[in-house]
C-alpha cells in the first residue's frame, strides 16, 4: 500500500482519464495523499494543446520533490519533450494507463519506467465526484487539423458502443450524480467508425430513469452542422440547451488553411439553428488568433463573426506552434501583432458576455446545483455552482444536487450571482 497525488491539466477529458486512473489505483490498495509531499509518487496528468499549459505541468513536475510518474498527452506525443525537460520523471503513455498501478509502485520504488502501448479504447467507466460524472463516450477523432497536437496523442476514433454508455450513465446516476458529461475530443464524429451517431446517443442517455441533466461536450461545427437530429436531442428533457463548438477563425482561407473541415458560415448556421429552437441556448467556442497566415482582414472577419454571433463564452487563444504538427513548419506571425490581437479579441468576447448576463439580471431561473458546497466556500450553504438549463453558470447559497429557483441579483463576465426564491 502506498500513497498517491494526481495532479491533471487540461481538458475534461484529461480529467475523466485521471478520475479513471485513481479508481483503478484505489482498487490495488493505494491511498489518496493530501498533497506531493505527503505521497510516496505524484502521477502528472498532462495537456499538449497549448505551450503554456505544457510549461505550467513542466515546472510542477520540476517542483516536485518525490518520483514523479508523467501520462497524458503530452506524454504520448511527445515523450522526448518530458524526457529532455524532466529527466528523472517516469512515462505512461495513455494508451498504457489501465496499468498505472503497476506504473505508480515501480516509480515509487525508484525505478525509472517508459511504457508507451499500442492503441487501445480507454475502458469505459464514470466516477461520480460530487454531483458530476464525467462520461468519455470515444476517444480519438476524424480530422486532420493543421495545429493539433492532441490527435497525434489520442489516435484514430474509436467509439463506445450506445449500449455500454447508457449502461455506465445508469450506474452513475444510480451512484448519486446530477449531471453527465459527455466528454470526448470531438462528440460530433461519435459513433462515424460504429454506424451511431451523436442524436442516437444523446436519445439513448437521456430516457435513463432518475433525476439528472446531460451535458454534451466539445463538437466540431463540420461535424454537427451534419447531425441530423442533433437540435432535436439537445430538445430533450434531461439535456442542457447548450452547444461547445470551437469555430477557431471567422475567416475561411485561414480555416482552410488549419485543414478544419467546416466554413464560418457552417458555424454561424449551426448556432442559428440552436437558437431558432432554444433562444436563450448557451453558446461557447474557441478562437486562436494569430494562425501564421492570418491577416489583418482575416482578424477583422473573425471579430465580425463574433459581433453577428455573440458566444456567451469566448476561450481565445494565442496561436502556438507544437511539435509533430504541420503547422509548426509555418512562419509565425511577429509576437507584438498575435499579442495585441488576442488583446482585442479577448475585449471583445469579455463585453459580449457581461452585456448577455446583464440582460439576465432580475429574472428568475431554475438551476441546477453541481460543484461540492466544499469547493465554493469551505461549509455547506456557502457559495456554490448551479447551472441553469442553457448551462449559464450561477452562484447561489445551496446543496450540491438540488434544483433550485432563483432571481438573478448580478452579472459578471463568466457568472451570474442568485438568491434564492
Amino acid at each position: 500500500m502506498a500513497k498517491f497525488f494526481l495532479k491533471t491539466f487540461g481538458c475534461a477529458y484529461n480529467q475523466a482519464d485521471s478520475e479513471a486512473m485513481a479508481a483503478a489505483l484505489s482498487g490495488a490498495g493505494h491511498l489518496p495523499a493530501a498533497g506531493a509531499a505527503d505521497a510516496d509518487a505524484v502521477i502528472v496528468n498532462t495537456c499538449s494543446v497549448k505551450t503554456p499549459t505544457e510549461n505550467k505541468a513542466i515546472d510542477f513536475i520540476k517542483r516536485v520533490e518525490k518520483p514523479v510518474l508523467v501520462t497524458g498527452c503530452l506524454a504520448q506525443a511527445t515523450p522526448a519533450t518530458v524526457e529532455r525537460k524532466a529527466p528523472r520523471a517516469s512515462i505512461l503513455g495513455i494508451f498504457a494507463q489501465p496499468r498505472v498501478a503497476q506504473a505508480f509502485m515501480e516509480t515509487a520504488n525508484g525505478h525509472k519506467i517508459k511504457w508507451m502501448e499500442k492503441e487501445t479504447a480507454p475502458r469505459l467507466s464514470a466516477t461520480v465526484d460530487g454531483a458530476v460524472a464525467r462520461v468519455r463516450i470515444s476517444s480519438g477523432c476524424v480530422s486532420a487539423c493543421s495545429f493539433c497536437q492532441t490527435r497525434l496523442a489520442r489516435g484514430r476514433l474509436q467509439s463506445h458502443p450506445v449500449t455500454e454508455i447508457r449502461r455506465t450513465v445508469e450506474e452513475a446516476v444510480a451512484a448519486g450524480a446530477k449531471e453527465i458529461r459527455l466528454t470526448a475530443q470531438d462528440t460530433g464524429c461519435y459513433g462515424m467508425d460504429s454506424g451511431s451517431s451523436l442524436p442516437e446517443l444523446v436519445e439513448a442517455v437521456s430516457s435513463v430513469p432518475g433525476d439528472f441533466m446531460a451535458r454534451v461536450g466539445m463538437m466540431n461545427p463540420g461535424r454537427a452542422i451534419e447531425l441530423d437530429g442533433l437540435v432535436s436531442a439537445l430538445g430533450r428533457r434531461k439535456v442542457f440547451k447548450f452547444i461547445h463548438a470551437p469555430v477557431q477563425s471567422g475567416s475561411d482561407a485561414v480555416l482552410a488553411d488549419m485543414k478544419r473541415d467546416h466554413s464560418a458560415a457552417d458555424f454561424e448556421e449551426l448556432v442559428s439553428r440552436l437558437r431558432k429552437r432554444f433562444p436563450d441556448a448557451g453558446v461557447e467556442t474557441d478562437v486562436i488568433v494569430g494562425y501564421p497566415t492570418e491577416t489583418e482582414g482575416d482578424f477583422a472577419e473573425t471579430m465580425e463573426l463574433l459581433k453577428r454571433v455573440r458566444p456567451d463564452m469566448v476561450n481565445v487563444s494565442k496561436f502556438y506552434p507544437r511539435p509533430g504538427t504541420e503547422a509548426a513548419g509555418l512562419k509565425p506571425l511577429p509576437s507584438e501583432v498575435v499579442k495585441e490581437r488576442s488583446a482585442a479579441c479577448s475585449r471583445l468576447c469579455r463585453a459580449i458576455a457581461l452585456e448577455r448576463h446583464c440582460a439576465l439580471v432580475g429574472k428568475r431561473v431554475r438551476a441546477l446545483v453541481v460543484e461540492k458546497a466544499s469547493q465554493r466556500g469551505g461549509v455547506a450553504g456557502a457559495l456554490v455552482v448551479a447551472r441553469t438549463m442553457q448551462y449559464y453558470k450561477v452562484l447561489a447559497r445551496a446543496e450540491p444536487g438540488e434544483w433550485i429557483d432563483v432571481k438573478i441579483t448580478s452579472a459578471g463576465v463568466c457568472d451570474l450571482r442568485g438568491e434564492r426564491i
